[in-house]
């Protein structure tokens, strides 16, 4: 990129204007593929000033062993607390790494921010997401939204309400909330410039634990076991599988794009009583 978005930088802002003291609280902040560290140094030259009232400590996750010294260039220059990471992000047990970061009797901020790669956006949300509800429990731990640059195209799928072959749409009502995109970038923030616009999202975890995400995601995958039948209705389909359930007509001649998640929820839970 060729400049730090303001809304990387807002939610740290507001959480600094709190009258809570380096003493009362810790805040890590999470950058997946800093690259040349211009998002990075924005973020530092903001919260810079407050270097001295609030306890940082930022997780920078690079993969280009050629970038990282640069990056801790950067953070020393800003003497920031830091963690620089060589490793690709979906190998990374980052639930166990801010676990080794807490520190204990402060109340502990987590913050993550990315430009993401396009083709890998749709996995490392969902690798974020598994290891934020691992960390869902932890009493002294609150998690700030989640801030990513991705295809625009990516985000507006996120928010549809019709099913598309990634399901990106019940993926994001049945494991986030407030998911929603900030603003738009043309190409010509980036260097180099992508073929693609580019969308600023946000959103929150949900108020689960670890457990009821699990079993939500066991939720999509036997959503996705009905679209390999697109064409036929779920009537049709649960005959093919050699499912019984009592009467739920109207649902049963529906084709899986039009069932809604608390319907595929039910049928779920109706299949499962069968087994």
């Amino acid at each position: 990129m060729k400049f730090c978005p303001t809304e990387f930088i807002e939610p740290l802002q507001e959480l600094i204007a709190t009258k809570s003291t380096k003493e009362d609280r810790q805040i890590h902040c999470v950058e997946i593929g800093p690259g040349s560290g211009i998002v990075t140094e924005g973020v530092y030259k903001a919260i810079n000033e407050y270097n001295k009232m609030t306890s940082f400590n930022f997780i920078l996750i690079e993969i280009d062993n050629d970038l990282i010294p640069n990056l801790y260039n950067i953070s020393r220059r800003y003497n920031v607390q830091h963690t620089i990471i060589a490793k690709n992000v979906i190998e990374l047990d980052l639930s166990e790494q801010i676990r080794q970061n807490l520190t204990p009797n402060k109340t502990n901020y987590l913050y993550l921010f990315s430009s993401l790669p396009y083709y890998l956006a749709k996995k490392i949300i969902s690798w974020q997401l598994e290891s934020f509800y691992k960390l869902s429990e932890i009493k002294n731990l609150q998690i700030l939204p989640v801030k990513y640059i991705i295809q625009k195209e990516v985000a507006l799928e996120f928010l549809t309400d019709v099913p598309n072959k990634d399901f990106l749409g019940n993926f994001r009502e049945l494991l986030c909330k407030d998911f929603k995109i900030e603003r738009n970038l043309d190409p010509n923030a980036f260097v180099p410039a992508p073929g693609v616009d580019s969308s600023l999202i946000s959103y929150q975890l949900l108020p689960i634990t670890y457990d009821e995400y699990m079993a939500r995601l066991r939720l999509l995958k036997f959503i996705k076991g009905f679209y390999i039948y697109k064409r036929k209705t779920v009537g049709k389909i649960l005959k093919m599988k050699k499912i019984r359930l009592p009467d739920i007509s109207k649902l049963l001649q529906k084709r899986p794009e039009e069932v809604s998640v608390n319907e595929w929820r039910m049928l779920k839970e109706s299949v499962g009583a069968m087994e």
